[in-house]
């Protein structure tokens, strides 16, 4: 079995290695085990403290750290935590409406952020889990990804640090 949850875990993360949108990759992902149901993603604000920001930041968002903000969330279906979200963004590159909205909604960035048309670059992807390690249960952490997007224009606009958990598996056709 735990061979079967590696090769759908090999699968997401290829999904969201080729998608500019790791929200659009959760709903596509989600929608494959109810197919014609609305699948609606929340982003649960877990703090409002800043986080220690991944190095070479500031390099990549071509910003002052006086100009970049910081939400940490986790994205929720049906009450289960797919993913803990970092997001390290520069609000004078979106619209007064997206930063008003990240501060006060539930909507994921990503969901947000489309109307800017965004790209996103892996930056680093690491398996936090191998069906070779001795355990007999899945761990609650699976999969990381750093990544930077950028709008339309090519301008950076987020950093991001994603860990999914076990429940990504949870839609799987195991």
């Amino acid at each position: 079995m735990f061979s079967r949850y590696a090769r759908e875990l090999d699968r997401f993360d290829n999904m969201l290695r080729e998608s500019d949108s790791a929200t659009a990759t959760l709903i596509e992902w989600i929608g494959r085990s109810a197919p014609g149901s609305e699948v609606v993603l929340h982003a649960i604000t877990m703090s409002c403290a800043t986080s220690p920001s991944p190095a070479g930041l500031l390099t990549r968002l071509d910003a002052p750290a006086t100009d970049i903000s910081y939400r940490h969330v986790r994205l929720v279906y049906e009450g289960r935590i797919l993913s803990d979200a970092h997001n390290w963004y520069v609000p004078s590159r979106l619209t007064p409406s997206m930063v008003h909205a990240l501060a006060t909604s539930t909507t994921p960035f990503g969901a947000l952020i489309e109307p800017l048309c965004p790209t996103r670059e892996t930056l680093a992807s690491e398996k936090l889990w191998s069906p070779d390690d001795a355990s007999q249960t899945l761990p609650p952490r699976l999969l990381h990804h750093q990544a930077l997007l950028r709008s339309g224009s090519g301008i950076p606009i987020c950093e991001v640090s994603e860990v999914y958990t076990r429940n990504i598996l949870r839609f799987t056709a195991l």
